[in-house]
């Protein structure tokens, strides 16, 4: 075992310990955990995944709930993990930047897309329908066309998004001025505004209260991916009653009087050729390897296997277990571990309850203390 090692718990887990703070359980859980993190045994890391289910504004009143919940994460974790696509580019937690250190840059630019200043341009343009065309050459020229875009551009033009995130109008005045030069900087403020749960929280409360943005993403995403699991079961539904009617075909043949002779022979030999739930196998686009998401295979896998449908909550599932390769314990719900029962790169890793997880490694600790002299 590595020290500090790596722990990344359950959302439900920041939940319960924040919102019961109170209960005796809760309070043993919380010293136990900070025991670990001061003895320098352990670091808690947390995901933008964490954000969104801990943050979602899912009942009336939820304000204050959300704000203990924040500072808990806050006052728990090292730092966030780097989203998934900048650890595909190399980045690793700890990081000093947070998330998207090496995308910052581009978060920024896809903000300012080209359709959007053609549009602010155009409206800028607009102010000026007299031009000679000596002016109209020097505005659409590269200098001209930045400079009016920069004089005229105001705050009620900030996009939504932007200003979600904290960008003003002298931000995105930068931008158009110089992107090189300013699009990193304003790429670093988006991303501060998401990874601390405290400041993200400010953002939904100071421009969108009562919502969690990044859950309207998150909710299209799993829909989409329960949508393809339940097409998977539809077809394997047709290929159970295909089976069934073979051997019914099979048993009807026997009892007008066929033995077991060619006809029954090649009925059995369609049956066998019909593909089972097990061999299914689930296609990753090309930068998905199989050691960062090998497990949603997996996953899809055992669910045929089950038969019948799945939670919506299991996209966030598969996305927290992508995770699994930069930690070394991560906390999951029963029912995840055991849908990832059997899948080896994860063996010794899932935990279903956070006692068991410090119960192992605590003794971790003290075995090593005592083997260390």
């Amino acid at each position: 075992m590595r020290f500090p090692s790596i722990v990344y718990l359950d959302s439900q887990d920041f939940n319960r310990l924040s919102d019961g703070f109170d209960n005796n359980e809760m309070s043993s859980i919380w010293k136990r955990l900070i025991a670990l993190r001061d003895q320098g045994c352990v670091v808690y890391a947390y995901s933008y995944l964490h954000i969104l289910e801990c943050l979602n504004p899912d009942s009336s009143g939820y304000l204050e709930k959300q704000r203990a919940r924040a500072r808990l994460i806050s006052s728990l974790t090292l730092g966030a993990l780097p989203f998934h696509s900048d650890i595909i580019l190399g980045a690793a937690f700890p990081s000093q930047a947070g998330w998207g250190p090496m995308s910052a840059y581009d978060i920024g630019k896809d903000f300012i897309s080209k359709a959007w200043v053609d549009k602010i341009f155009r409206e800028a343009l607009s102010n000026f329908p007299h031009l000679s065309r000596e002016q109209r050459r020097r505005l659409l020229s590269k200098n001209g066309k930045r400079d009016l875009l920069a004089r005229s551009f105001s705050s009620a033009d900030v996009p939504d998004d932007l200003s979600f995130y904290g960008v003003t109008a002298s931000d995105v005045r930068r931008i158009l001025m110089s992107p090189e030069r300013h699009g990193r900087a304003v790429g670093r403020k988006i991303i501060a505004n998401i990874q601390d749960p405290e400041k993200y929280l400010d953002c939904v409360m100071r421009l969108r209260p009562g919502e969690n943005p990044l859950r309207v993403e998150f909710d299209s995403n799993s829909k989409i991916v329960h949508g393809h699991i339940e097409k998977l079961n539809e077809e394997f539904k047709k290929l159970d009653s295909l089976r069934a009617d073979i051997d019914g075909a099979i048993r009807e043949l026997r009892g007008i009087g066929f033995s077991d002779g060619p006809v029954i022979q090649d009925l059995r030999s369609r049956k066998r050729r019909l593909p089972s739930r097990g061999q299914i196998k689930i296609p990753l686009r090309p930068d998905m390897d199989d050691n960062r998401f090998g497990h949603i295979s997996h996953f899809i896998k055992r669910a045929m296997s089950r038969g019948g449908g799945r939670k919506q909550s299991d996209f966030g599932d598969l996305m927290h277990l992508s995770y699994a390769p930069d930690v070394d314990f991560m906390r999951v719900d029963k029912d995840c571990a055991s849908m990832m029962a059997g899948y080896r790169p994860l063996e010794g890793k899932l935990f279903s309850s956070i006692v068991d997880l410090l119960d192992h490694i605590e003794d971790k600790v003290e075995t090593e203390r005592r083997e260390g002299g």
